[in-house]
């Protein structure tokens, strides 16, 4: 014989709404524990970045440095090449001269 209740049981509808709630509240902990660690990622990924481009700007700097000083240099070397061409052609006519003088001259 079945005898209906009045009332609606809700004792085991209760348990099951605990349980869900007692789940939602173990995922919101374990999500709120992946954010903060997320959080302090983020943070060190930050200052990696911060001191990658602060390196980067150093080596920059560095490599501006070394390319006008090569520079530099190469004007420095072409300049003492044509200098030297130079010097090489005078030397060159001056003994053409004595030569010539020398191939004048009675002996």
């Amino acid at each position: 014989m079945k005898v209906k209740l009045p009332f609606k049981l809700t004792s085991l509808d209760l348990i099951r709404e605990d349980l869900v709630v007692e789940d939602k509240l173990e995922e919101l902990t374990q999500l709120k524990k992946e954010v903060e660690e997320l959080k302090g990622e983020k943070i060190r990924l930050n200052i990696n970045l911060y001191d990658l481009y602060h390196n980067y700007a150093s080596l920059k700097r560095d490599h501006e440095g070394v390319a006008k000083k090569k520079k530099g240099e190469r004007k420095y070397t072409l300049k003492l090449q044509q200098d030297l061409a130079a010097a090489n052609v005078e030397l060159s006519m001056r003994v053409r001269e004595k030569h010539a003088t020398l191939s004048t001259t009675p002996q």
